[in-house]
Protein backbone atom coordinates (compact mmCIF):
# COMPACT_ATOMS: atom_id res chain seq x y z
CA UNK A 1 0.00 0.00 0.00
CA UNK A 2 2.79 2.50 0.70
CA UNK A 3 4.21 1.69 -2.35
CA UNK A 4 1.55 1.97 -4.47
CA UNK A 5 0.87 5.73 -2.42
CA UNK A 6 4.67 6.57 -3.35
CA UNK A 7 3.87 5.33 -7.11
CA UNK A 8 0.77 7.49 -7.69
CA UNK A 9 2.72 10.42 -6.28
CA UNK A 10 5.37 10.13 -8.49
CA UNK A 11 3.45 9.78 -11.62
CA UNK A 12 1.36 12.86 -10.72
CA UNK A 13 3.97 14.92 -9.69
CA UNK A 14 6.11 14.15 -12.98
CA UNK A 15 2.84 15.43 -15.16
CA UNK A 16 2.16 18.35 -12.56
CA UNK A 17 6.12 19.48 -13.01
CA UNK A 18 6.17 19.25 -16.50
CA UNK A 19 2.79 20.88 -17.36
CA UNK A 20 3.40 23.83 -14.58
CA UNK A 21 7.65 23.93 -13.87
CA UNK A 22 9.19 23.45 -10.16
CA UNK A 23 8.01 26.95 -8.88
CA UNK A 24 4.08 26.98 -9.97
CA UNK A 25 3.28 23.52 -8.65
CA UNK A 26 2.52 22.51 -5.82
CA UNK A 27 2.16 19.71 -3.07
CA UNK A 28 -1.62 20.31 -3.03
CA UNK A 29 -2.42 19.78 -6.58
CA UNK A 30 -0.03 17.08 -6.61
CA UNK A 31 -1.76 15.11 -3.85
CA UNK A 32 -5.00 15.56 -5.39
CA UNK A 33 -3.79 14.29 -8.89
CA UNK A 34 -2.64 10.92 -7.12
CA UNK A 35 -5.80 11.06 -4.29
CA UNK A 36 -3.29 10.64 -1.77
CA UNK A 37 -3.10 13.15 1.86
CA UNK A 38 -0.05 15.45 2.03
CA UNK A 39 1.51 13.57 4.84
CA UNK A 40 2.15 10.76 2.19
CA UNK A 41 4.28 13.08 0.32
CA UNK A 42 6.09 13.99 3.56
CA UNK A 43 6.70 10.55 4.68
CA UNK A 44 7.70 9.48 1.35
CA UNK A 45 10.17 12.32 0.25
CA UNK A 46 10.16 14.99 2.89
CA UNK A 47 9.97 18.22 0.71
CA UNK A 48 8.36 19.29 -2.52
CA UNK A 49 12.48 19.54 -4.29
CA UNK A 50 12.91 15.93 -2.84
CA UNK A 51 10.13 15.03 -5.05
CA UNK A 52 11.35 16.97 -7.66
CA UNK A 53 14.84 15.17 -7.74
CA UNK A 54 12.95 12.02 -7.92
CA UNK A 55 11.03 12.55 -10.35
CA UNK A 56 13.94 13.85 -12.80
CA UNK A 57 16.61 11.24 -11.67
CA UNK A 58 13.67 8.30 -12.46
CA UNK A 59 13.60 10.01 -15.89
CA UNK A 60 17.47 10.40 -16.36
CA UNK A 61 17.55 6.53 -15.23
CA UNK A 62 15.41 6.06 -17.89
CA UNK A 63 16.09 7.80 -21.26
CA UNK A 64 19.75 8.84 -20.69
CA UNK A 65 21.42 5.56 -21.23
CA UNK A 66 19.18 5.37 -24.47
CA UNK A 67 20.14 8.76 -25.45
CA UNK A 68 23.91 7.74 -25.03
CA UNK A 69 23.29 4.10 -26.70
CA UNK A 70 21.99 6.39 -29.71
CA UNK A 71 25.08 8.31 -29.71
CA UNK A 72 27.01 4.82 -30.07
CA UNK A 73 25.04 3.43 -32.55
CA UNK A 74 26.19 3.52 -36.51
CA UNK A 75 23.86 6.61 -37.27
CA UNK A 76 26.48 8.95 -35.49
CA UNK A 77 29.60 6.47 -35.01
CA UNK A 78 29.77 6.30 -38.80
CA UNK A 79 29.37 10.18 -39.41
CA UNK A 80 33.26 12.02 -40.35
CA UNK A 81 31.73 15.23 -40.89
CA UNK A 82 30.78 17.29 -37.78
CA UNK A 83 27.93 19.35 -39.66
CA UNK A 84 26.24 15.57 -40.25
CA UNK A 85 26.93 15.00 -36.46
CA UNK A 86 24.50 18.45 -35.39
CA UNK A 87 22.43 17.88 -37.83
CA UNK A 88 21.77 14.00 -36.95
CA UNK A 89 21.66 15.08 -33.21
CA UNK A 90 19.17 17.77 -33.87
CA UNK A 91 16.78 15.47 -35.99
CA UNK A 92 17.00 13.25 -33.35
CA UNK A 93 15.81 15.77 -30.27
CA UNK A 94 13.04 17.04 -32.80
CA UNK A 95 12.00 13.25 -33.49
CA UNK A 96 12.10 11.57 -29.84
CA UNK A 97 9.03 13.59 -28.51
CA UNK A 98 6.69 10.75 -29.07
CA UNK A 99 5.75 9.49 -26.10
CA UNK A 100 5.10 10.77 -22.76
CA UNK A 101 7.83 10.02 -21.04
CA UNK A 102 10.22 11.99 -23.58
CA UNK A 103 7.54 14.41 -23.89
CA UNK A 104 7.89 15.03 -19.79
CA UNK A 105 11.61 15.08 -19.99
CA UNK A 106 12.08 17.58 -22.25
CA UNK A 107 9.60 19.56 -20.55
CA UNK A 108 11.24 19.35 -17.10
CA UNK A 109 14.62 20.37 -18.96
CA UNK A 110 13.45 23.02 -21.17
CA UNK A 111 12.11 24.83 -17.86
CA UNK A 112 15.44 24.23 -16.08
CA UNK A 113 17.43 25.77 -18.85
CA UNK A 114 15.37 29.12 -19.15
CA UNK A 115 14.08 29.07 -15.45
CA UNK A 116 16.01 27.19 -13.10
CA UNK A 117 14.78 25.90 -10.26
CA UNK A 118 16.60 25.50 -6.68
CA UNK A 119 17.13 21.88 -8.14
CA UNK A 120 19.16 23.29 -11.38
CA UNK A 121 23.14 22.89 -9.74
CA UNK A 122 21.88 19.43 -8.73
CA UNK A 123 20.23 18.16 -11.99
CA UNK A 124 23.12 19.37 -14.10
CA UNK A 125 25.79 17.70 -12.23
CA UNK A 126 23.72 14.48 -12.49
CA UNK A 127 21.97 14.67 -15.79
CA UNK A 128 23.00 17.19 -18.33
CA UNK A 129 26.73 17.62 -17.80
CA UNK A 130 27.26 13.32 -18.07
CA UNK A 131 25.06 13.84 -21.48
CA UNK A 132 26.95 17.32 -23.00
CA UNK A 133 30.51 15.40 -21.93
CA UNK A 134 29.09 12.32 -24.06
CA UNK A 135 28.07 14.21 -27.33
CA UNK A 136 31.37 16.40 -26.48
CA UNK A 137 33.18 12.96 -26.85
CA UNK A 138 32.06 12.16 -30.11
CA UNK A 139 32.28 15.35 -31.18
CA UNK A 140 36.11 14.77 -30.62
CA UNK A 141 36.34 11.77 -32.33
CA UNK A 142 35.02 13.67 -35.04
CA UNK A 143 37.27 16.55 -35.16
CA UNK A 144 40.45 15.08 -33.03
CA UNK A 145 42.39 18.46 -34.93
CA UNK A 146 40.03 20.52 -33.75
CA UNK A 147 40.63 23.66 -31.51
CA UNK A 148 39.10 23.02 -28.24
CA UNK A 149 37.44 26.52 -27.43
CA UNK A 150 35.64 26.24 -30.79
CA UNK A 151 34.53 22.98 -30.02
CA UNK A 152 32.95 23.95 -26.78
CA UNK A 153 30.98 27.05 -29.03
CA UNK A 154 30.24 24.52 -31.56
CA UNK A 155 28.74 21.93 -28.79
CA UNK A 156 26.99 24.47 -27.11
CA UNK A 157 25.61 26.48 -30.71
CA UNK A 158 23.47 22.83 -31.21
CA UNK A 159 22.30 22.15 -27.88
CA UNK A 160 21.50 25.58 -28.38
CA UNK A 161 19.59 24.93 -31.57
CA UNK A 162 17.97 21.57 -30.55
CA UNK A 163 16.50 23.18 -27.58
CA UNK A 164 14.94 26.09 -29.76
CA UNK A 165 13.17 23.89 -31.88
CA UNK A 166 11.98 21.43 -29.02
CA UNK A 167 10.83 24.43 -27.17
CA UNK A 168 9.75 27.45 -29.58
CA UNK A 169 6.79 25.49 -31.33
CA UNK A 170 4.68 28.44 -30.85
CA UNK A 171 7.08 30.88 -33.22
CA UNK A 172 8.19 28.14 -35.25
CA UNK A 173 4.47 27.17 -36.27
CA UNK A 174 3.53 30.75 -36.30
CA UNK A 175 6.87 31.53 -38.83
CA UNK A 176 6.91 28.80 -40.74
CA UNK A 177 3.54 27.23 -40.53
CA UNK A 178 1.64 24.76 -38.55
CA UNK A 179 3.29 21.54 -40.33
CA UNK A 180 6.82 22.76 -39.66
CA UNK A 181 7.41 19.47 -37.13
CA UNK A 182 6.17 17.30 -40.13
CA UNK A 183 9.10 14.92 -40.33
CA UNK A 184 10.32 16.46 -44.39
CA UNK A 185 10.38 19.91 -43.16
CA UNK A 186 12.09 19.28 -39.69
CA UNK A 187 14.94 17.44 -42.12
CA UNK A 188 15.59 20.68 -44.16
CA UNK A 189 15.10 23.23 -40.83
CA UNK A 190 17.43 20.72 -39.26
CA UNK A 191 19.94 21.10 -42.30
CA UNK A 192 19.93 24.71 -42.83
CA UNK A 193 20.19 25.16 -38.94
CA UNK A 194 23.21 23.45 -39.25
CA UNK A 195 24.53 25.17 -42.44
CA UNK A 196 24.52 28.97 -40.37
CA UNK A 197 25.57 27.47 -37.21
CA UNK A 198 29.00 25.84 -38.40
CA UNK A 199 29.40 28.89 -40.77
CA UNK A 200 28.93 31.07 -37.40
CA UNK A 201 30.71 28.77 -35.71
CA UNK A 202 34.31 28.90 -37.86
CA UNK A 203 34.58 32.76 -37.82
CA UNK A 204 34.63 32.61 -34.31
Amino acid sequence: MKNDAKTKIMAAALEIFAKYGYENSTIKAICKDADVNIAAVNYHFGSKKDLYLAVVNKLADRLLPQMREDLESPRFKDIKEPELFLEELIKMAVSCDKDDIHSYWHEIMHREIFNPSEAFEFIYDRNFKPFIESIRSSLEAIMPNYDKEKLKYFLFAGIAQTHMIKGASGMLRGYFGNDIYDDEKMKKLAKEITIVTCNGIKNV
